[in-house]
């Protein structure tokens, strides 16, 4: 079971970099063939969902990812993500539509943590889950969350 795991985070890994070389690729001749159009070029920023969406079980609309489930667990998780996409070194990183506290702080951990952030040049976003105006599935206004984020400093 563990050598399956392990199989599926270096198919992971492996399919996150092949996607952003042919992302890069795509803007680089994108931008050859504007240049006498005199237009900016493109960003190939890394898209990356939340933990729920590994499950395919629902829980990337609610952030009920249960108990066995911690700050270190989700850490870990996106540490392997991360690792793929900068060692591709993308424009930036979005870390769409999360739904849970848990995740967000996670998230502002190993940001924080990372060499790769501490770089004025790197940028990365989270954009939060949201069910009715403003409220995370957990009820926490997405203000509550973004005034957090902004207190830990990540810029």
């Amino acid at each position: 079971m563990r050598r399956e795991k392990e199989n599926g985070e270096e198919t992971m890994s492996q399919m996150l970099e092949d996607a952003i070389q042919i992302a890069q690729e795509a803007a680089h001749d994108t931008h050859t063939r504007r240049k006498n159009d005199n237009k900016q070029r493109s960003f190939v920023v890394a898209s990356l969902g939340c933990y729920g969406s590994a499950l395919s079980n629902g829980a990337e609309y609610t952030g009920a990812y249960g108990e066995q489930v911690t700050i270190d667990c989700l850490i870990q998780f996106y540490e392997t993500k991360l690792w793929a996409v900068t060692s591709s070194h993308p424009d930036g990183v979005a870390f769409e539509t999360i739904p849970s506290h848990l995740e967000c702080q996670a998230l502002a951990q190993l940001l924080l943590s990372s060499d790769d952030w501490k770089d004025p040049e790197a940028s990365a976003w989270i954009s939060f889950c949201c069910f009715y105006p403003y409220h995370t599935p957990a009820d926490l206004p997405s203000v509550y969350l973004s005034v957090q984020l902004s207190a830990t400093d990540i810029k």
